[in-house]
């Protein structure tokens, strides 16, 4: 966790008359941004945000110089080491330590971005709050805290610090071969021949209905092959999206779950990514004549197609076993 500046220590407390923060809304499930603390002594493995095994050579809970900016010192591996000593937030550097932890680990994973790593902390953070506090109002008052710090993330001195944290973990850590597929993964996807076992929708060897995901926007979102491209709807339109993934298993290790109107999401839910805060789950859904895949939203499954997002339902979700 970077230091920031001083007068970001005290938003908190300005803002607790006008801003209130409540907890992280209950997620179905699992979210992308809830990973483990990892061990604190090597071996160091651990993964990025895109799923790929990193594994550093040291271990970075030690404490890391990563130099100054300007006259300040900065270092990686303090817990959370924002400047200000007044009691409250000497108080939440407690109860936030373990998640200011896994965001200096974040930083320091090759491949994972700022803004991953910074949402990341704040629903730790968040998920931090309701596990300290009991009462309703100390709650209230550290999700403003957690607010308030992830403000804090939005400076140059924070950009200064991601940037100098991938450079250490460039030149400490590597990205390992993935593991063999054990029930699902995700394979960058080019265009050309589908990689062996890829899932489709449709139940064919057809590639317009195969399941993919790309990023976008800042999320990463389901969606369905298209030539080259990851297909996804977005805003209520469509949009082929280049670069992305492609989801593989082995036989009989996926299957598609019809989810009623306001049932629960299935335990073993494919989630994607992450998209403005919740899970893109992978679902699918009848339309017109075709089959198609997409991504779970308020209830529906949305689908890019035609140049529209559709939002369909009933759907099925897609659980591995």
């Amino acid at each position: 966790m970077q230091p920031t500046a001083a007068r970001f220590a005290r938003v908190a407390m300005l803002v607790l008359a006008t801003l209130f923060a409540g907890p992280a809304s209950a997620q179905q499930g699992r979210n992308p941004y809830d990973i483990p603390y990892p061990p604190k002594a090597p071996p160091y493995k651990f993964l990025n945000q895109h799923g790929q095994e990193v594994e550093c050579s040291v271990t970075p809970w030690q404490l890391v110089d990563l130099g100054k900016v300007g006259p300040m010192h900065i270092y990686a591996g303090d817990h959370c080491s924002m400047p200000s000593n007044d009691a409250m937030s000497k108080n939440y550097k407690q109860v936030f330590s373990n998640s200011c932890d896994l965001h200096d680990i974040c930083y320091f994973a090759p491949g994972n971005t700022k803004k991953w790593c910074d949402d990341m902390v704040k629903w730790h953070w968040d998920r931090d709050c309701q596990r300290a506090y009991s009462s309703t109002a100390s709650r209230d008052l550290c999700h403003v805290a957690a607010t308030a710090w992830r403000t804090g993330l939005d400076t140059p001195i924070s950009d200064e610090y991601w940037k100098r944290s991938q450079d250490w973990g460039r030149r400490n850590c590597r990205i390992n071969p993935p593991p063999a597929i054990t029930a699902f993964s995700w394979v960058a996807y080019r265009g050309g021949a589908l990689p062996d076992n890829a899932v489709n929708a449709a139940g064919t060897s057809e590639p317009k209905s195969a399941v993919c995901r790309a990023s976008y926007q800042g999320g990463v979102h389901a969606g369905r092959v298209v030539g080259s491209n990851c297909e996804i709807g977005y805003g209520g339109r469509d949009f082929g999206i280049g670069g992305g993934d492609v989801l593989v298993a082995q036989q009989g290790r996926t299957q598609w779950v019809p989810v009623p109107v306001g049932a629960p999401m299935p335990p073993q839910a494919v989630v994607a990514g992450i998209a403005a805060g919740m899970p893109m789950v992978v679902c699918r859904a009848h339309h017109d004549t075709s089959v198609d895949p997409g991504k779970v939203v308020n209830g529906y499954c949305n689908i890019g197609y035609g140049g529209k997002e559709l939002t369909v339902r009933p759907y099925e979700v897609l659980v591995f076993r």
